[in-house]
């Protein structure tokens, strides 16, 4: 949601090899989900729907502990099927 929107990330995506996608919002997709202030960050789980959400800066260690949680969930049967 950075006024500058891409300008601003895509150096910081080059300089740091992020491997996921990333949104640039705007206000009515912030509203949507209940943006109130930034930086935000949504853990996002394989059926699509908001795992967690972390407001302000997060410790490394405790991403990397939600996301391997989140990795161990099954993926959905949908995706399992079209993966065959």
């Amino acid at each position: 949601m950075d006024e500058d929107g891409w300008k601003s990330v895509k150096p910081f995506l080059a300089e740091n090899k992020i491997n996921y996608p990333i949104v640039i919002g705007n206000s009515d997709l912030g509203g949507q989900f209940g943006v109130s202030g930034l930086p935000l960050t949504l853990l996002i789980d394989r059926n699509g729907k908001i795992a967690d959400s972390h407001a302000g800066m997060v410790d490394k260690d405790a991403f990397e502990r939600e996301i391997q949680s989140l990795l161990k969930d099954p993926a959905p049967q949908q995706a399992r099927q079209q993966a065959k």
